[in-house]
């Protein structure tokens, strides 16, 4: 009985040590938030829509699909 709890600490011992050395930052770092920068609305920069295409449909399909849909709600 007495060799069975020793043997169930040493393994309880050795999972925790496992496992508190797979997580959190490398040892003396801490990880500080990013200060943000103030930038103007969002909405007002312009932003790049790509569409990757897997099915090796013609542009011009993609485009009646997606491309001018998108181009009337959302004009430059």
């Amino acid at each position: 009985m007495r060799q069975r709890k020793s043997t169930v600490l040493i393994w309880m011992l050795a999972v925790s040590v496992v496992t508190s050395a797979c997580g959190g930052a490398a040892s003396g770092t801490v990880d500080k938030p990013k200060e943000e920068t103030p930038t103007a609305d969002p909405a007002a920069q312009p932003a790049e829509l790509v569409i990757y295409d897997t099915t090796g449909e013609k542009l011009e399909l993609l485009m009646d699909k997606y491309g001018n849909k998108l181009k009337e709600r959302f004009p430059k």
